[in-house]
């Protein structure tokens, strides 16, 4: 059978209509619709190479040098054309040349060693900073601060009042017991003492400064007296 004549028409349907319309049109006769499998190119997996020894060594030393840059550059003058001044690319085996001339590794180790041990010295001043100023306002006591803490017979308790109200509160909720509180240091209104108390009122004094507000300290793992 010939083709007398081939038009293109267009026919618009909503997208959910669309398999029931094709259906009907081909019972009709009006049209013959046929499947091709399309055949799509399999993707190649892109291969993996494995990275070479000399490049990793290199990226490595590379690494090492801008970690030492990094921590050097704290300690170096600030000044044009100095040593961590931007310079001229190097091929790589310029650079590897350099490397060896310099004994760079050796002296990467060293700085790597130098900034482990600067962080921890700044760990280190940071906390004793911090027990500095928590100790200053106990210089007046007597006695190490663990001393008052590790007694048999007697609890004690660091505590800071915040104002004059809250130590009268504290002080009368506190008279029915036979705790006994030492003025340590005044700073205007706020004041450090130490309350001393036999072990079985450590709840009821411990219930009491929860109630009335007033603030623990802990001391108790100072063995020197504060000077």
């Amino acid at each position: 059978m010939g083709t007398a004549r081939v038009e293109k028409i267009l026919i618009a349907t909503h997208l959910d209509e669309r398999d029931e319309l094709l259906r009907r049109l081909q019972e009709e006769g009006i049209l013959h619709i046929s499947k091709f499998e399309e055949e799509r190119p399999e993707k190649k997996q892109p291969e993996t190479v494995a990275p070479d020894a000399g490049e990793a060594e290199l990226k490595q030393t590379l690494v090492g040098l801008n970690q030492a840059i990094g921590f050097l550059s704290g300690y170096a003058q600030k000044r044009k054309g100095g040593v961590f001044a931007g310079k001229p690319s190097l091929p790589a085996e310029e650079f590897r040349r350099r490397v060896d001339e310099l004994n760079l590794p050796i002296k990467l180790k060293r700085v790597s060693q130098l900034s482990q041990a600067a962080s921890r010295l700044e760990t280190e001043e940071r906390q004793l900073k911090s027990e500095l100023e928590t100790l200053t306002p106990w210089r007046p006591l007597k006695h190490p601060p663990c001393e008052y803490t590790n007694l048999k017979q007697t609890h004690a308790r660091f505590v800071f009042v915040s104002s004059k109200e809250e130590k009268e509160a504290f002080v009368k909720s506190i008279k029915s017991l036979t705790a006994n509180y030492e003025t340590v240091r005044r700073e205007g209104e706020t004041e450090y003492a130490v309350i001393l108390f036999p072990t079985n009122e450590e709840e009821a004094v411990e219930d009491t400064l929860k109630a009335t507000g007033v603030k623990m300290i802990q001391l108790s793992g100072f063995a020197k007296t504060p000077r």
